[in-house]
């Protein structure tokens, strides 16, 4: 950028004449109002009154202080000097201050301050392109106290919204054009932080209030959250990208939200709160991996334990156990890492040997349902080699079980038009509908097992914990219970 100053005109202008900018990267898109809550925000987030205080000892704003304006639908706008403005305007004016205990800290100025701030001298600027590249080289390149992360990736996005190019922006802000690009994708990944729900079915939120005032403050870093999920110590862990190159969560797995939530704490909530874990930008990335999410047996630790046979079996709470379950209670080995605590009444439970032809007599008469047709077909195709695709068959089971219930529910007319259902609304629906759902008996009695032993959850975790739901054993165990439903419905 080459500054032309044919485009600048200095002048003084009436400080009650200047407004605050509503695209000003301190702001917030949801405290973007009115001036008065422009006003108020500064005052509360951006240390307005102890300017006030200091520009009231010196008598007024040093002299190579200048402020940036430029004109916009009529009005002269401030682009750098909000604060300075924001603070001279409450001592000429202090009752314009919202809050009354915010007023009685406001120094009351003398006539000569007074006719000193009334003033100021202004560069004036022909329009709001030429002042960007000026205020972005100001805050993004150590000429003035750096804007945050949070508010370059405001400055960005504001200029996307502006229907600036990528190419337009980098050159304004002499970054490249993947900076631009990785910056918006910053802004996905931060909102989608901020509304991240605990539970698939976005009911319950993810945060405390603490938290969430974390994650909304604008002097967080980013960054270090970005650099674990990005990275490919991430991917090769979990065997995934969490997130898109877009920046939206990885629509392909299932459980990914308790992850994300986890790193966010230790990477970005852990800034402001005192937690468990703190990761910087010299933190070992693999090391924090496997402390936060341990994948390995304590007794072969150098084996993936996520289908191991060797890892312990979720107990199943409040229901009876079959018949192949042992009476007698045992003990269980606690994963390293794990927060599981060892029982004693947990059951020893054996399971049968897994039958890789289970789904071999499974097909679907409803040549008009495409998609059940498909995934009955892929099922019966996956189990055949369960013992090579094990995460294929559990995602296919869950599927399958998914769209053949939302069939039936809908074949019989139990759900609500236009209304999207989750696995486990269906789930719900059909448990409630209770000896209305399925004719025969059996049926209705296998759902309440499936809700009860929780089989969905179990799927819906795949296999990213210690407790061992997708060895071959347990997952032969939750398709004998699914495919009775499943077999009901195609035939």
């Amino acid at each position: 950028m080459t500054l032309h100053y044919d485009d600048w005109e200095e002048c003084i202008i009436n400080t009650a004449e200047i407004s605050l900018d509503i695209q000003n990267p301190r702001i917030p898109e949801g405290k973007r109002g009115s001036q008065d809550q422009i006003r108020d925000f500064m005052i509360q987030n951006e240390g307005i009154v102890p300017l006030a205080s200091k520009i009231s000892a010196y008598n007024g704003l040093f002299p190579h202080e200048r402020i940036i304006v430029f004109k916009e639908n009529g009005s002269v706008i401030v682009a750098e000097g909000n604060r300075r403005v924001c603070a001279c305007s409450i001592l000429l004016n202090p009752m314009s201050i919202i809050d009354t205990k915010v007023i009685e800290k406001i120094p009351q100025i003398d006539e000569n301050t007074a006719q000193n701030i009334s003033k100021l001298r202004c560069s004036l600027v022909k329009n709001r392109k030429v002042v960007d590249e000026v205020i972005a080289k100001i805050h993004l390149h150590d000429l003035r106290k750096n804007w945050s992360e949070i508010r370059q990736i405001r400055f960005i996005t504001t200029r996307v919204a502006l229907k600036y190019s990528y190419e337009v922006i980098a050159d304004e802000l002499n970054i490249s054009t993947m900076e631009v690009m990785e910056r918006i994708r910053w802004e996905k990944m931060l909102s989608i932080l901020r509304g991240l729900s605990w539970d698939e079915n976005h009911t319950s939120s993810t945060w405390s209030d603490e938290e969430r005032n974390v994650i909304w403050d604008d002097f967080i870093k980013i960054s270090p959250f970005t650099r674990i999920v990005d990275s490919t110590e991430c991917r090769d862990h979990f065997g995934y990208n969490l997130f898109t190159n877009s920046g939206v969560i990885n629509p392909q797995h299932y459980g990914i939200n308790k992850f994300i939530r986890q790193i966010c704490i230790d990477t970005i909530i852990s800034q402001h709160l005192k937690t468990d874990r703190k990761v910087d930008k010299k933190s070992n990335i693999g090391r924090y991996l496997n402390s936060a999410f341990p994948m390995v047996s304590s007794e072969r630790p150098t084996t993936l334990d996520l289908l191991g046979n060797q890892t312990p079996i979720k107990p199943v709470s409040d229901v009876k156990i079959n018949s192949h379950a042992s009476k007698q209670p045992a003990t269980r080995t606690v994963p390293q890492g794990s927060d599981a605590t060892a029982s004693e009444d947990i059951p020893n439970i054996r399971l049968r040997k897994p039958n890789f032809t289970i789904f071999d007599d499974l097909n679907c008469v409803h040549t008009d349902n495409q998609r059940l047709t498909q995934l009955v077909y892929e099922l019966r195709t996956v189990w055949r080699k369960y013992d090579t695709l094990k995460y294929a068959a559990s995602f296919l089971l869950r599927a399958t079980f998914e769209e053949a219930l939302f069939f039936h529910l809908t074949m019989i007319d139990k759900l609500k038009k236009g209304k999207n259902y989750s696995v486990t609304d269906l789930l719900g629906r059909a448990k409630g509908l209770g000896g209305e759902c399925f004719v025969p008996k059996q049926l209705n009695e296998k759902i309440e097992l499936i809700y009860q032993r929780k089989h969905l959850y179990n799927l819906n975790c795949n296999s990213h914990n210690e407790y061992g739901n997708h060895t071959p054993e347990r997952l032969n165990e939750i398709a004998g219970d699914l495919k009775p439903i499943i077999k009901f419905i195609c035939t």
